[in-house]
Formats: structure tokens, C-alpha cells, sequence
């Protein structure tokens, strides 16, 4: 089986069957179907609202907010933070979709031998059957280059008759004007106390150009006044006839400012379009594709895993159902939600993309999306870029770095009109205008987003070895993080430096006999900073900066709360005090932040390690695990505690329990961060790096290796210190391991790694149970049994 195709014997009936496309910018979603062929059309940067959100001003009453937190008044402290730290307005407005492109067929010919694909390998769908006997194929691709996408319908004879519409119910007003289809609107806000200000905000446009061998109308009295269509031309819809051929193609564009994080009415959303679409020519069509099969796939085959299984040929659909059913499991279903976690990444965090991918990716249904398809940073955000490092896509980070490094602006005046303090930081979620107030309500009482998004730029740094990126921006984006840190702690009154208010993630627990999620210093909290301290003193080090904060750093370090375990239990303790859960099997596991993503628990703390597996099966023996996203952070705990049997069941759980017919990750409802999760996992069970010294990794192959993974291969993983890895097992075994280091130096591995190979590498001895290969760049070390 091909595990890079996901492929259907019949068309997509709703949003969960269809197959998508993107190229960072613009998001589709191919249906496929004969009838009507619905494709639902995303741009990365279609939002409601508008740059308007105003902090509170709460820095004057942060004292006495935290008096109550720390004299367990939590009851009135709540109230204190509800009255006094909440931003205006309370919640953001949505991600958007455009619209649909519409092509229904005008005949009711008969339709055999019907196949819906997607290859994710080269980021093209096709759609085949036969139409009263002839060969009929509809390709769908977007270009990167070009920035437009591109659906071609082709036959062997002139049988092709079609109505081709652009369609969108609300804010816009649609014409067609000759071979053209042109939307155009403005996003209308109803104005609502917690959502803000209404009125005229976003404008945006799109683009429908039809080239075709066939007889073509618009199916209207028109005024041709003029380049542009006029008033007159009220038409939604071209109607092509007798073709053989039918190329279309779309793109579209608002007016949204990335660089301020805004709207700049200077920009022509319409006026681009007409003139992108305008300038594309239907004889490029071979070159664009091939242009765009050999970008997706020049990523894409970065990395291959295959696990061993040969099953026949069968759609998705039905393995999976065989699966959820019969429970008829195989590791080719595996393999390809591994691969789509790679694919999503592709095609939607790079160039020509602005924003990173958000709960949804760029991908999404409506007009109110759930969660209003924003960036939330209590985990989510962050694990849509957990496997690019580690799956060799480091490039597809870059939006999300670029991002944070933004957000440091409007993050700067929250740190200093909420808590006085300097540096940056922001709460649990984002929006593309930078609202990094406190949003929601108290429960999103936690200013540690900052911080720890800010570790990503770190790991960009330790994968891809980039010295001048840690130096012209990741160092500040972690510096303004730790100086926050400094700020905003403060003496509990015992000599412990503590964070208040605090919170674990959506969570409560029982104080005074009432529900709270209110405290000080919650154990994510404690980790986050310890983690980030860590990093910003490693940063400095590599760039051998004799920085003042480090000091500051270095004394504070010692007062921090410990990470506390259980004494009933023998659990790690999710709040700074052992208080009465109330929901054992919460869906969010924070306290072991450390564990993953983080690396401050390892197996150098022996308790610590064994205190995060009672942690996590604890959660699990009560229900946790239960949302897609959560599953798959489960799969990664696991790992990190070289768990390969508990990480597989959960691996297989994912797959029967939270993925859909088009095998996207479901909460319920969809969120993309499930399906990215997973990938990391998988590559975490293979290949891990984070163990020895920050800046000085050791590298361990298949850590956590199921026994339902006897044989198997994966080439192109990369560890920390940018360095790729093949390896090549046979029951359960290392027959072979491939290194390459992108730099000079020491690759240090675990022993046991290199146990029965030979190879004639240079080795040398790195401490106990530690090797060290002397690695030349660019050169491949190769160890064989």
C-alpha cells in the first residue's frame, strides 16, 4: 500500500470527508463530488474583528489580588481578577471561511469507476471516472509560486458540460463578467459587549478565471463599461459547454497587515486578485504542477516511516472502519496519519502563508468556527509545531517564530499595564490582530503563554544549529520572557518566588469547600520557568553574552517552589498544595509540562520520573485522554518514559477513537492540533534528543519501540544539534543506523544504540552508558549489524 495516498471509491457528502489542499495562504477542501463538486475555499488571514483590544489596567490592584490568593481567599480573589483583569473586549472574533467554488454538471450522463484521491507526497487530488465511457479526470493543486489554485477537468472527447459558480452568503456581493468570477467583500461585525466594536472590517476578495476548449456563458446582460464589471453584471455563475478541457483558476486576498498585526485599507484586495488570476496562462498548467509536486515532495520525502505491514490496496474508509469495528488493526493506517501531520504542516505554514497554523490549521467550515479558530497558547498552538523539528520541517516553524517575535510588541504593554512588570508575555489565546490581554474569562488567569511559547525559538535554535536566528531574534523573544518571569514573581512570605494569580490550564480543585482554579505558582508554572531559565542561560552562553539577567536568574533559581510529589498518591502534584481534585481525568495534564514538551523531568530524577507515570495513568484510569488533542499528548508522555507498549496503545486508540472518515483529529469538534500531536508522538517513540545537558544533547534510537513495531524503517528524523537520522530495525533490533551532522563535532548516543553494529566511524567514550561518534559535516556514518 502506498501509504502517501488517501483515496475514496465515492465523493465527500460533508466537510470530514473531504480531502485538503493548501499552500500556507490558501486553504481548500476538495469534495469530489460528480453532480456537484463542491470545493470549500479558506485564506490563512480571513478574520473578524479588528485591532482594537485594550488591556486592563490592573497593575494597581495586583498587590491586593494577590494578598487574597496567598491568605486562601480565593472566593474574593476570583472576584478581584474577574472585576480587575479581564481585557476589552472579552473574546475575539473568527476565523472565516471565503466561500465555495461550485461546478455542477449540467447533464445526467451515466458515471461509472469513480475515485477520489489525495497524494500527499505531491499535494495534488484527483477525481476519475468514466462518463458514458470516456475517461474523465479533475486535478486540484494550489501553487506556492504563483499563489493560486488551480483545477483542470480534462476528457478524451468533447463531452464536458458544466455551470462553475463562486458562492459565499453573506458580506460580499459576487458577478461574473465574461471567462471571470469575481467576489467581493467586507466582513460586517454586529457589535456585542464581549466581542467589541462592530462595523466594516476586513475586506477581502476572490477570483474565478475559466479557460476552456468548450463553448462558455455568463448567463446575463451585462455592462461591459469599463476593464472591471459594473453594477450590471449580477451573474454568479459561468456555464461552460461541449469541452474537453476546463481550467480554473482561484485565489483571493484581504486587506489584513501582518507586519502590524492589522488592517491596511492601502491594499486592493480586489484588484490583486483580478490581476493574479489575470496573469496566469492555462498552457503553464504541466509547469505549475510539476513545480508544486516537486516543493511539497522535496519536504515530504525528507522523511519516510514504514512499519512493515503490506496490506492490499483498500480506501480509508474502510480500513478504518474495519479497524473501529472489527478491531482489525494495521500499521499502514498508522503510517498515513503520521504522514498527514507532515503534509498539514506543509501545506500550511509556509510561504506564501503569513500566520501560523490555528486550531484549525488554515482549514475551516463557516462563519463561526468553534473556538473561533483562534491561536490558543495553553497547549494548542504549541503542539501544531510539536513534530516540525523532529520530522525534518524546521522551515514550516519559521511562521510560528516569526509570530511570537510580533506578539512581543503588543505583549510588552500587557506585561506593563497588567502586572508592572518588563518583557513580554501573553494569556491562553491569541488572535491575528494581537490581543494578548486576558481574554475569555478568569479561568484564563495565567500570563505564562509568553514564556512558554518563547521555548520554541529555542528549539528551532538546538535542531537547526541557525546561530544568527538566536541571535538577532530568539535571544530577546527569550530574554523578555525571563525578564517578565523576574517581575512578576514575588516573595509567598516563606522566601519562595512564586507566580500569582496562576492556574493549571482549564482545571479546578476544592479550596474552602468550593470549586477554584485560583492559586499560586500551579506546578506548570514552577516547570515553565525552570525550563525557560534554562534556556536562556544556554542561549547566552552560545553566544557568550556576560548578560545581567543571568544573575538575576542564578538567585532566583534556588527559591523557586519544588516539584512536589504526592504523599497519597505518589503523583506529581498539579498545584502548589496537594488540594482535592475535581476532575481526576482532566484533559489537560500541565503539571507534566516538564516531562513533555519540556525536559525537566528525565530519568537522571528517578522520583520524578516515576511520579509522571502514576501521574499520567492516574489521569487515565479516570477518564483522561478523552479529546483528540489529549490522546496525543498522552502518546508523547509515554515515550518520554520509554513506554513503548502504553505509547502503541495509545497510538492505536487515536486512531479508532478520535479520527475522522478524511483521518483529521476530532476533540470533538476538529481541531488540527490532534493530528500534529500525533505525528511528534510517533517520531518521539523513534528518535529522541532532549536527555544530557541543554546544548550538549544525547541521542536516543527507538526509545520506546512497541513489540506491534517488530520490523521496520524510518529515514530522516533529526535530533537536536542537527543531526538526521536512518535507522533500520528487525525484531526490535538495530540492524542498521545512519548519521549525518549538518556541523562539525560530537554526536553522542546512547550505548546501547550502536550494541552488535560495526561502522568506521571514530568513536569515543562520553561518560557512562554514553558514546561519541566524531562526526565531520555532511559526512553519513553508517552502522550495520
Amino acid at each position: 500500500m502506498n501509504n502517501n495516498i488517501l483515496f475514496e471509491k465515492k465523493s465527500a457528502s460533508r466537510w470530514l470527508e473531504a480531502y485538503p489542499l493548501g499552500n500556507g495562504h490558501i486553504g481548500a477542501m476538495v469534495y469530489g463530488d460528480v453532480a456537484c463538486d463542491r470545493i470549500k475555499l479558506n485564506d490563512d488571514t480571513l478574520y473578524s474583528g479588528r485591532k482594537e483590544c485594550a488591556d486592563a489596567m490592573s497593575a494597581p490592584h495586583l498587590a491586593y489580588i494577590r494578598q487574597l490568593i496567598l491568605e486562601d481567599r480565593n472566593k474574593e480573589a476570583y472576584q478581584a481578577c474577574d472585576d480587575y483583569l479581564l481585557g476589552d473586549p472579552l473574546f475575539v472574533r473568527s476565523y472565516q471561511e471565503v466561500g465555495d467554488i461550485l461546478i455542477n454538471k449540467d447533464d445526467d450522463s451515466k458515471v461509472d469507476d469513480y475515485r477520489r484521491e489525495l497524494d500527499m507526497r505531491t499535494g495534488i487530488a484527483r477525481v476519475s471516472y468514466t462518463q458514458d465511457g470516456v475517461a474523465v479526470e479533475r486535478e486540484y493543486f494550489i501553487s506556492y509560486e504563483k499563489d493560486v489554485m488551480i483545477i483542470r477537468t480534462t476528457a478524451s472527447k468533447p463531452i464536458l458540460n458544466y455551470s462553475i459558480s463562486l458562492d459565499r452568503p453573506r458580506d460580499c456581493s459576487i458577478k461574473s463578467f465574461d471567462d471571470l468570477i469575481l467576489l467581493n467583500g467586507q466582513l460586517v461585525d454586529i457589535p456585542t459587549k464581549r466581542r467589541g466594536k462592530g462595523g466594516a472590517n476586513m475586506r477581502f476578495a476572490a477570483a474565478v478565471k475559466v479557460h476552456t476548449d468548450g463553448e462558455t456563458s455568463d448567463c446575463q446582460n451585462r455592462n461591459d463599461e469599463g476593464d472591471m464589471p459594473g453594477e450590471g453584471a449580477l451573474a454568479r455563475t459561468i456555464q461552460v459547454k461541449n469541452a474537453s478541457s476546463i481550467t480554473l483558476v482561484y485565489t483571493s486576498k484581504t486587506d489584513y497587515d501582518y507586519e502590524n498585526l492589522s488592517i491596511d485599507r492601502s491594499i486592493e484586495p480586489l484588484e490583486v486578485v483580478w490581476d493574479a488570476v489575470n496573469n496566469i496562462c492555462p498552457c503553464c498548467y504541466d509547469d505549475m504542477k510539476k513545480k508544486t509536486a516537486d516543493l511539497i515532495s522535496g519536504y515530504y520525502d525528507r522523511v519516510c516511516l514504514e512499519l512493515g505491514d503490506d496490506t492490499s490496496e483498500q480506501p480509508v474508509t474502510e480500513i478504518l472502519d474495519d479497524f473501529k469495528e472489527n478491531g482489525n488493526y494495521t500499521n499502514a493506517l498508522i503510517e498515513k496519519v503520521f504522514n498527514l501531520g507532515r503534509y498539514f504542516l506543509i501545506t500550511s505554514s509556509l510561504k506564501p502563508g503569513k500566520l501560523p497554523a490555528n486550531l484549525q490549521g488554515i482549514w475551516g467550515e463557516g462563519f463561526q468556527m468553534p473556538w473561533d479558530a483562534d491561536f490558543h497558547t495553553n497547549i494548542n498552538l504549541q503542539m501544531n509545531y510539536w513534530p516540525a523539528h523532529v520530522c525534518n520541517l524546521a522551515e514550516t516553524a519559521e511562521s510560528l517564530n516569526d509570530f511570537v517575535a510580533k506578539l512581543t510588541i503588543p505583549g510588552s504593554e500587557t506585561a506593563r499595564n497588567m502586572y508592572d512588570a518588563g518583557g513580554w508575555t501573553l494569556h491562553h489565546l491569541v488572535d491575528c490582530f494581537g490581543k494578548t490581554s486576558m481574554h475569555d474569562g478568569v479561568w484564563g488567569a495565567t500570563p505564562m503563554a509568553g514564556p512558554w511559547m518563547a521555548r520554541h525559538l529555542w528549539e528551532h535554535y538546538e535542531f537547526t544549529g541557525d546561530k544568527k536566528f538566536l541571535e538577532e531574534t530568539a535571544y530577546d523573544v527569550i530574554k523578555g520572557a525571563c525578564r517578565f518571569l523576574l517581575d512578576y514573581m514575588i516573595d509567598d512570605g516563606t522566601g519562595r518566588l512564586v507566580t500569582a494569580p496562576s492556574a493549571s490550564p482549564e482545571n479546578e480543585f476544592i479550596l474552602n469547600g468550593e470549586r477554584t482554579s485560583m492559586t499560586y505558582s500551579s506546578t506548570m508554572d514552577v516547570e515553565i520557568t525552570l525550563d525557560i531559565f534554562d534556556k536562556m542561560k544556554a542561549a547566552a552562553k552560545v553566544l557568550g553574552r556576560e548578560d545581567d539577567i543571568i544573575n538575576e536568574i542564578n538567585e532566583a533559581l534556588p527559591r523557586l517552589p519544588k516539584i512536589t510529589i504526592s504523599d497519597r498518591f505518589g503523583t506529581i502534584l498539579e498545584w502548589i498544595k496537594d488540594y482535592e481534585e475535581i476532575e481526576i481525568g482532566h484533559r489537560h495534564v500541565s503539571h507534566l509540562y516538564g516531562l513533555y514538551p519540556a525536559d525537566v523531568i528525565t530519568q537522571d530524577n528517578e522520583a520524578l520520573f516515576e511520579a509522571a507515570r502514576k501521574t499520567i495513568e492516574r489521569r487515565l484510569a479516570h477518564g483522561g485522554g478523552a479529546t483528540g488533542w489529549s490522546r496525543a499528548w498522552t502518546i508523547n508522555f509515554f515515550a518520554r518514559l520509554k513506554d513503548g507498549e502504553n505509547a502503541a496503545h495509545h497510538v492505536r486508540s487515536f486512531v479508532r477513537r478520535c479520527c475522522e472518515s478524511n483521518l483529521f483529529d476530532m476533540h470533538p469538534p476538529f481541531q488540527i492540533d490532534g493530528n500534529f500531536g500525533f505525528t511528534a508522538g510517533v517520531a518521539e517513540m523513534l528518535l529522541q534528543s532532549h536527555d544530557g545537558v541543554t546544548g550538549d544533547r544525547i541521542i536516543s534510537v527507538l526509545p520506546a519501540i512497541p513489540k506491534s513495531w517488530a520490523n521496520g524503517k524510518v529515514k530522516g528524523l533529526k535530533a537536536r544539534g542537527n543531526v538526521t537520522v536512518d535507522i533500520t530495525w528487525t525484531n526490535g533490533e538495530i540492524t542498521s543506523l545512519a548519521l549525518v551532522a549538518a556541523n562539525d563535532g560530537i554526536i553522542k548516543l546512547e550505548s546501547k544504540a550502536l550494541k552488535g553494529l560495526s561502522g568506521d566511524a571514530e568513536l569515543c567514550c562520553c561518560g557512562d552508558g554514553v558514546v561519541g561518534v566524531k562526526a565531520k559535516a555532511g559526512v553519513r556514518y553508517e552502522f550495520v549489524r
